[in-house]
């Protein structure tokens, strides 16, 4: 089995009124919009952007407010990690 040609476009661009437009806008540049858009790259859909709210160097949870108060578990032996 083939694969997809990597020099063909996986989704057929688009124009409206003349102007190009985006064939996917992943909104929220998280891991898992990142982890979207990596896997997209990967199939040969090129013709996107990934929108996020911070500005760059200030993405994470690292400088903002993460939804937990830590980012690791608690070491407890029942959990066996």
């Amino acid at each position: 089995m083939r694969g997809p040609n990597p020099r063909r476009p996986r989704v057929t661009p688009r124009q409206y009124k003349g102007q190009p437009v985006l064939s996917v806008a992943i909104v929220d540049c998280g891991q898992s919009g990142l982890s979207i858009a990596f896997t997209l790259m990967r199939e040969n859909v090129t013709n996107m952007r990934v929108y996020g709210r911070n500005r760059p160097g200030e993405a994470g949870p690292w400088t903002s407010d993460a939804r937990m108060q830590t980012l690791r578990t608690h070491d407890d032996p029942e959990l066996r990690l």
